[in-house]
């Protein structure tokens, strides 16, 4: 909207539709008993003058926030940015609205998480792991990958166990057998279950865990950037690093330094 022009209102929808502004609101709070030729002439005019009714008035109204929040601890940038997006695209053409609220740490302060939850007046909360295994939202809430409380709320899942499984035999298949392992923050069960795989498909192929190889970061790609350093500099070094996430592989590609090609395509 141009700086100064005038906002559309519910009485201006009225007039170009031809009906009156109570049947216009009724409209936009679908509200029973609508007609759809009725909601036909609102809906035009409202596209027709790009009206878009407020949705905190109509919060009061119904004593609902129209606010769904996402929250996610310590995310990598690449993970988050698909959770918003997955989000935002079911909520498309909803009245509903996404708050995203960020923690610090959920195993240290789950209480805290709670009244963050309570005091912005969501109407429902998407709870991101680890968030996912503490359900104590006392709102609708659905959870994203839970390891704990099976059964508890609507939840989307996967066998994170079998997926690391595949990774690990991926590079195993390459011939590589001394590989060294970045693991996720030890607060997410999930790095657990990574590891569980990794060390599953090792014992599989004859190749020794190596726990000297070991390393531990957060998930981001500073961490696995640093973790690469630390494992690097030790005398046994691997050919291959299995990183539990796509930002700490990214950043241990960038902790290693590898041979460029010449102009004549001969390694230097």
């Amino acid at each position: 909207m141009a700086r100064g022009a005038k906002r559309s209102t519910i009485v201006d929808v009225a007039k170009l539709a031809e009906v009156s502004p109570k049947s216009v609101s009724r409209v936009f709070n679908d509200e029973p008993h609508i007609t759809p030729a009725l909601r036909k002439k609102v809906l035009r005019a409202a596209k027709e003058l790009n009206y878009h009714p407020n949705v905190m008035a109509q919060g009061l109204v119904r004593q609902q926030s129209y606010l769904i929040g996402l929250v996610y601890e310590k995310p990598s940038p690449s993970y988050v940015v698909e959770l918003q997006r997955g989000a935002l695209e079911r909520l498309h053409g909803e009245r509903y609205r996404l708050i995203v609220l960020p923690v610090e740490s959920v195993a240290d302060h789950p209480q805290d998480v709670v009244r963050t939850i309570r005091s912005a007046a969501l109407d429902g909360v998407i709870l991101a792991p680890p968030a996912s295994d503490h359900a104590e939202a006392r709102i609708p809430f659905a959870r994203i990958t839970p390891q704990s409380h099976e059964g508890v709320g609507l939840a989307t899942t996967m066998d994170d166990i079998a997926a690391a499984r595949e990774i690990a035999d991926h590079v195993l298949g390459y011939g590589h057998r001394r590989i060294a392992i970045i693991k996720g923050d030890p607060d997410h069960p999930v790095s657990a279950q990574r590891l569980i795989a990794y060390r599953a498909a090792f014992d599989a192929a004859g190749v020794d865990y190596l726990p000297e190889l070991i390393e531990t970061g957060d998930w981001s790609f500073e961490s696995g950037y640093e973790a690469t350093k630390r494992i690097l500099s030790r005398k046994l070094r691997p050919t291959a690093i299995l990183a539990e996430n796509d930002d700490m592989a990214v950043g241990a590609r960038a902790g290693v330094r590898c041979p460029r090609r010449s102009q004549r395509g001969r390694l230097r």
